[in-house]
């Protein structure tokens, strides 16, 4: 079922604002050092293991940061867009900003061919029912296999 969109109400959601992306960022890193801090305060394992769940989303976060930035649409000042890219997301990914920008680029402008660097990451998809078990399963006991 498609579902009319007006290029008007989808605007709001298109514009970039410098504020709202540097209160993105922020809110991000003060939330990774909020957990760092909650850990430290009280040493305790179970604390330890929600940390790590907690560390998790903001580490997705930072992901979806870099991935934005990346694409010159987190900040409206392109300039900005490149330092958090570079500087405070893809280093704490154990990235680097700039390949990871040339490479995802790249991976647009050639998804679903041969040339797509990132091909192997979905070429597979979609899966059975059992693979995706195997895989959840996998990826929840941290096993390589």
């Amino acid at each position: 079922m498609n579902i009319p969109v007006s290029k008007e109400e989808v605007k709001p959601f298109l514009e970039r604002s410098d504020a709202k992306a540097w209160w993105i960022v922020v809110s991000t890193w003060l939330g990774i050092i909020g957990i760092f801090v909650v850990a430290a305060l009280l040493p305790h394992w179970s604390t330890y293991i929600i940390a790590v769940f907690l560390l998790a989303g903001r580490q997705q976060a930072l992901a979806a940061i870099m991935h934005e930035a990346g694409h010159k649409t987190l900040f409206a000042t392109r300039s900005y867009n490149k330092f958090v890219a570079k500087w405070l997301s893809s280093p704490f990914l154990l990235m680097d900003g700039e390949t990871y920008i040339k490479s995802h680029m790249l991976h647009h402008r050639r998804a679903g061919t041969d040339q797509d660097p990132d091909l192997q990451n979905y070429k597979d998809y979609p899966v059975t029912k059992l693979s995706l078990v195997r895989k959840f399963t996998r990826d929840f006991w941290g096993l390589l296999v």
